[in-house]
């Protein structure tokens, strides 16, 4: 079985998220598969995602955590 690679364009757009957040998602490990690639066009690097790495994937929590009741 040959595994697909999404971009952080796909990422985005199947998880409504802009492509920056993506590639920081990236950066920070969020997709365990994801690796950085050389682009022929010159434009730097790329980040592909094994398709698989969506699957179980669970969005960051937004805001601050809650603090504890002390009651």
């Amino acid at each position: 079985m040959t595994d697909q690679f999404l971009t952080t364009r796909d990422i985005a757009e199947r998880l409504g998220i802009s492509i920056k957040t993506a590639a920081a998602w990236c950066r920070a490990g969020r997709f365990p598969g994801a690796f950085q690639v050389n682009i022929s066009t010159g434009r730097g690097r790329a980040w592909l995602v094994p398709a698989g790495d969506l699957e179980n994937f669970e969005r960051p929590k937004i805001g601050r955590p809650k603090e504890a009741d002390d009651g």
